[in-house]
């Protein structure tokens, strides 16, 4: 959804823990859960917001995007998952289809917004003025 890579420990509390996708968005990221508590945690800032884990914060891990040529020739014994896995799915297509595509001007515009009224406030000095964006 927006277009980031990041990554985090697999475990809570010293416990390791697998996540899953739970088809969800929050403020239009995904939203993973972990399968020991159900909690839902933010893709974008690993921060558990629905479940008994509500407030923890996973630990995120260095990672780097690179191209499959350059992998490869550094990790010539890597290989790629099959996308034959026995189940129905479009691999290759988002499963959010073109919700990105239609609401990312209105999360800029909107960012903008809140970006244009944190400066003002942050200028005590100024003249705080209404203005309709």
């Amino acid at each position: 959804m927006c277009g980031s890579g990041i990554a985090y420990e697999g475990k809570i509390n010293g416990e390791e823990v697998e996540f899953g996708t739970s088809g969800k968005l929050y403020n239009s990221n995904l939203v993973m859960y972990d399968r020991k508590t159900d909690s839902y945690w933010t893709q974008i800032d690993g921060l558990a917001i629905v479940g008994e884990l509500t407030g923890t914060r996973l630990t995120p891990i260095s990672i780097d995007t690179v191209v499959w040529q350059d992998w490869k020739e550094a990790h010539s014994d890597s290989e790629v998952l099959s996308q034959d896995t026995g189940f129905r799915r479009a691999y290759g297509t988002d499963p959010y289809g073109n919700y990105n595509k239609k609401n990312c001007k209105e999360i800029q515009e909107e960012r903008l917004r809140f970006s244009r009224r944190i400066s003002m406030k942050k200028n005590k000095k100024q003249k705080q003025v209404k203005r309709n964006y």
